[in-house]
């Protein structure tokens, strides 16, 4: 029987967790890729990026929609 508890979301994430954690982003979803793509890779690089360019998040999440 396969443990998919490693898988689920929980919250609050923790900085080390990868973005995908993060609520409305699917493993391997279009915002996902797109974040990896500006390696963005886990939530601290999410927050960090939120903090210091949020126009150009803004950008990548709203490129998937």
């Amino acid at each position: 029987m396969l443990d998919f508890t490693a898988y689920k979301k929980h919250f609050p994430p923790r900085p080390d967790d990868e973005v995908w954690r993060l609520k409305n982003i699917r493993k391997d979803g279009p915002i996902h890729k797109r974040l990896e793509s500006e390696r963005v890779r886990n939530v601290q690089g999410f927050l960090n990026l939120h903090a210091t360019n949020p126009e150009k998040l803004r950008k990548v999440i709203s490129k998937c929609s």
